[in-house]
């Protein structure tokens, strides 16, 4: 029966399966966190967990803990991460204890997690302490796994969070789902009507992403003088595409010559990436290369005149959110993205802010690049890219969230 205790005066528990300082905790969770934290009441205690690669798991519950900098009145509870296998199971399985004691000897009432994978261990601490079980950025992961390639239909991974997806589901008190989507595919799914049900897409600090016009700041960077810039903020390949961008650089290549470069920033080693964009004739001085902290990204991207966001467009991907279509439309950035992602594409092509691709076809890459060029022509930059920012204002402001967390723990 599903747990659907009142929210109270207890103190709350926030899980991730993400590192610290990853951008995921960063810039997505811990503004979420910082929200939750304004709502409840001075004496009641906030703890987030997050799963280290780099840690040694202290079972001391006086000493696993320290308040997240820049984060007040919030205590960081780091656990030991491990890829899924024998050794994550026994891992999980002493960090469930432990996490079981610090609810119990903490006064938890409520265990609010962040994706399913946390979920799957919020489920089970919920259900051995009786703890109200919240689910936040409600979306598919173990069908997603499949569809990217990542895990087989088969698989002991797949069988075992599809099992916990379904179970979580039926326990939570509360969904905060990403997109409006998700209430039919747990239903489908998990045979779950979820209520109460919240949509609560990837929302930005506007004031972090901004529109800046290329000012003499901008103009310091050389290579991108009087070049039309397409920027991607990201990974390649995993539940990205990997060829079709090399594609789509170098159909855009093809139309627009040395007028055109790409700004890749990523985190990841991207060498192989480079060479194979030579080997497809592509000239190595049009793919600028940046592998910088997050919060170096939003000066970037106003140096560009376009964003790609190059997800795999797969089943799944309908009832996820797209964190990077936010920092885009912030910045003033039209978007090309493939069909079915998340509500994105519906918006772009709503608002006409961008190109929605069709297909992942050269045709389609040619079509995408000479569309965000007559945008440009036919509204002129600054008028473009406030249309563009005004999406940001309406669909991703932090205020959406906002009233969420205020009805759940005011």
């Amino acid at each position: 029966m599903r747990n659907t205790k009142r929210l109270g005066k207890e103190n709350v528990i926030v899980i991730t399966q993400w590192e610290l300082n990853d951008a995921l905790v960063q810039n997505y969770t811990l503004p979420y966190v910082s929200m939750v934290r304004k709502y409840l009441r001075r004496t009641q205690a906030l703890y987030v967990v997050t799963a280290e690669k780099l840690v040694s798991f202290n079972r001391d519950l006086e000493n696993n803990q320290a308040n997240i900098p820049n984060c007040p009145g919030v205590v960081h509870i780091p656990l030991r991460y491990h890829r899924f296998g024998a050794r994550k199971i026994l891992s999980q399985l002493g960090q469930i204890m432990y996490l079981y004691l610090l609810v119990k000897r903490r006064n938890i009432g409520v265990i609010h997690c962040f994706c399913m994978p946390a979920g799957a261990i919020g489920y089970m601490v919920s259900k051995m302490t009786g703890a109200s079980l919240i689910l936040d950025s409600y979306e598919p992961h173990a069908e997603s796994m499949v569809e990217n390639g990542t895990w087989l239909a088969n698989s002991v991974p797949y069988i075992t969070l599809k099992l916990l997806e379904s179970l979580q589901s039926k326990r939570a008190a509360a969904f905060i789902a990403t997109t409006e989507g998700m209430w039919d595919y747990a239903l489908k799914q998990y045979s779950v009507e979820a209520y109460p049900f919240f949509v609560k897409p990837a929302c930005v600090d506007l004031v972090k992403y901004n529109i800046r016009r290329r000012d003499q700041k901008a103009q310091s960077n050389p290579p991108l003088n009087d070049k039309f810039v397409c920027v991607y903020a990201g990974k390649i390949g995993g539940i990205y595409l990997d060829g079709e961008i090399i594609e789509f650089i170098h159909e855009a290549y093809n139309i627009l010559g040395d007028k055109f470069k790409f700004l890749l920033l990523s985190p990841m080693d991207v060498e192989g990436f480079l060479k194979r964009l030579e080997q497809a004739g592509i000239p190595r001085d049009v793919t600028i290369v940046k592998s910088l902290p997050h919060y170096e990204i939003p000066y970037w991207l106003n140096l560009a005149d376009f964003a790609l966001n190059p997800v795999k467009p797969v089943n799944t991907k309908k009832y996820c959110t797209s964190i990077k279509d936010g920092e885009y439309w912030a910045s003033g950035l039209p978007v090309v993205i493939p069909k079915n992602i998340s509500d994105d594409s519906a918006i772009i092509k709503r608002y006409d802010i961008g190109y929605v691709l069709e297909e992942l076809t050269k045709a389609e890459y040619r079509k995408a690049v000479t569309y965000i060029q007559n945008l440009y022509e036919q509204y002129g930059r600054d008028t473009l890219q406030t249309r563009v920012r005004s999406v940001a204002l309406q669909y991703r402001s932090y205020s959406i969230a906002e009233s969420i967390y205020k009805e759940l723990y005011s």
